[in-house]
């Protein structure tokens, strides 16, 4: 049983690490910032 938990354990971790890496790669390939639009309007006030 304790291997069970382990392989999975093991599974959850590389598929976190894969989620947040791909989330990572995508967020810096997409052109401009989230924020460029909240950061401009507060600059006109």
């Amino acid at each position: 049983m304790a291997k069970y938990f382990g392989k999975r354990l093991v599974i959850g971790l590389i598929t976190l690490f894969a989620l947040a890496t791909i989330t990572f790669f995508l967020m810096h390939a997409i052109p401009g910032s989230p924020f460029a639009e909240k950061l401009a309007s507060f600059r006109q006030m």
